[in-house]
């Protein structure tokens, strides 16, 4: 059955309408509805926005009130935890290419192991940032527009930048 969510997600419900658009609403229920058979978890009031692309998903994990950015590449083996922002065009990557050998092509020596990516409560990932394998994402924190992130991120920071470097800490005012 998940087989078939699948296919009505990837055929129809990647391309409807996004939220700002007329219907954008009921299009975020549609996707959202197939998401949550097809993901290994889903929490409640969960959001997945136009053209997300996730593989399979069978073992995505997302909790409550989360969304998945619009546009957004995510690995199969992700997990995002509770109250998850996330803007476009988000790449969330678990494998990488071997390069450890000059003698045989790159394009011939394989992957390294999947190393899944975590991204912990209260997070926000801003457009078209990239996570690499295996990063975790501190609870609260706020990663900036257009980061490449391929450290471990501190909880409650805000980091930016390629590679991503620690802003600052964030505060109650």
């Amino acid at each position: 059955m998940k087989n078939l969510y699948l296919l009505i997600y990837y055929f129809l419900g990647r391309y409807l309408p996004s939220s700002s658009m007329p219907l954008g609403a009921i299009s975020d229920k549609f996707r959202t509805f197939f998401c949550s058979k097809i993901f290994l978890k889903s929490g409640k009031k969960i959001v997945i926005k136009k053209g997300a692309y996730f593989g399979t998903g069978r073992n995505i994990i997302i909790g409550n009130y989360s969304q998945i950015g619009e546009n957004a590449r995510i690995a199969n083996d992700t997990i995002i935890g509770e109250n998850v922002m996330m803007g476009f065009d988000v790449v969330i990557l678990s494998v990488r290419h071997k390069d450890d050998s000059i003698e045989v092509p790159l394009i011939k020596q394989g992957y390294f192991p999947c190393k899944r990516v975590t991204i912990q409560d209260g997070c926000w990932i801003g457009a078209r940032s990239i996570l690499m394998p295996g990063v975790i994402i501190g609870e609260g924190s706020i990663i900036g527009a257009g980061s490449v992130v391929t450290k471990d991120v501190e909880r409650y920071s805000i980091y930016g930048g390629v590679p991503a470097k620690k802003i600052k800490d964030r505060k109650n005012k």
